[in-house]
């Protein structure tokens, strides 16, 4: 007969089993903001990570390591928007379960990223240095890394960028449903027609092709079944109509593996002009969110929203009394480098852009 001690000790270890599940972070308050990697508060328990876990930094969340030795037993995803960064001389991480062939991970999305300055900074998988903010290794302007780009990957200067998966041997292209290679919009035949192109599929399954109208809500609009042909170029199209003129739509792909384990593409936003539009530029920033706006004509009060990716709003102002022609505008505090829609609405227009603030 089993001592009521073994019992106890399968319902621990149960109880423990259960427990490894995602584990999201949010900015509690607004967006963007900077978490300590101690300080860290799952929104699915509202506790500290456990073993087992995959962390997931949110667009607009900033996770800082400020500890020389830190370690965790369990799986890491960086979503668009998303940072990891080391902020000090010396941080350094681990994700180990204190063995090599560990089985830990990390996916970096498309528009997120991993950043350090300095050469003592390291990023590891099973004990493994994968990551360096300097100095013996590899800095690929061809960000990200690909299969055959040797480790450890330079965290300096633009940060280690997505879409990537990477184990402690280097890249992992099998922990990425795909590799998106590109994903861009067109007028068409009175629509907006996409088009994206993969570069691998394995044991990838389909694509949601889902749009929104406000840049938040999303709906699914088509399911696209994936050739999945393992490597080489693969592509597709779809042709969203009935699409009203003036008005902004808003696109992501939802890419979906064999075992049902997903990423999303970044946002792009499709738009049928109308004529006597809001210009706004440049889309492609380097002053905090200054930017120029053509309105063409007298317009009384215009409102300004900045949103992430994710759609929450990162910046609003009210502007009044604008005249016609040329407007410089500069925000009353700028906005941290990311990717952005800017959204400006008056009383007669409404206009939307995606735009990237760089350092």
């Amino acid at each position: 007969m089993k001592s009521p001690y073994y019992f106890t000790f399968l319902f621990i270890l149960f109880t423990c089993q259960l427990k490894a599940q995602n584990c999201t972070i949010y900015c509690s308050d607004a967006s963007p903001c900077t978490i300590d990697w101690d300080n860290m508060l799952c929104d699915e328990t509202g506790s500290a990570p456990v073993v087992g876990d995959e962390i997931i930094i949110t667009d607009g969340v900033t996770v800082e390591v400020t500890d020389n030795n830190e370690a965790f037993n369990g799986n890491l995803r960086i979503e668009s928007g998303g940072i990891l960064d080391f902020p000090s001389s010396s941080d350094k991480l681990d994700l180990t379960n204190g063995s090599s062939g560990c089985g830990r991970s990390i996916i970096i999305e498309s528009g997120g990223k991993i950043t350090g300055g300095s050469a003592s900074n390291q990023l590891r998988i099973c004990g493994t240095t994968i990551g360096k903010g300097g100095g013996g290794c590899i800095d690929d302007p061809a960000d990200p890394p690909s299969i055959g780009d040797s480790p450890p990957y330079c965290l300096d200067g633009n940060g280690l960028n997505g879409e990537v998966g990477l184990d402690e041997n280097g890249v992992n292209t099998g922990l990425l449903p795909i590799e998106l290679v590109s994903f861009s919009r067109e007028h068409k035949n009175g629509g907006i027609m996409l088009n994206w192109t993969t570069a691998s599929e394995i044991n990838f399954s389909h694509f949601e092709l889902h749009y929104s109208t406000d840049g938040y809500q999303f709906k699914k609009i088509a399911q696209i079944q994936g050739k999945n042909l393992g490597t080489g170029r693969n592509e597709y199209t779809f042709l969203h109509s009935n699409v009203l003129s003036g008005n902004h739509y808003y696109y992501r792909l939802k890419n979906i593996d064999l075992d049902s384990t997903y990423s999303y593409s970044k946002v792009i936003v499709g738009t049928i002009s109308n004529k006597k539009k809001i210009d706004i530029f440049p889309t492609y920033n380097k002053h905090g969110g200054q930017l120029s706006l053509n309105f063409p004509q007298k317009t009384e009060k215009a409102e300004v929203f900045f949103y992430t990716l994710s759609g929450r709003i990162a910046y609003n102002e009210i502007l009044e009394n604008i005249s016609k022609g040329l407007y410089q505008f500069h925000p009353k505090s700028a906005l941290k480098p990311n990717s952005y829609i800017i959204e400006i609405i008056t009383d007669k227009k409404q206009v939307t852009r995606s735009i990237i603030i760089i350092e």
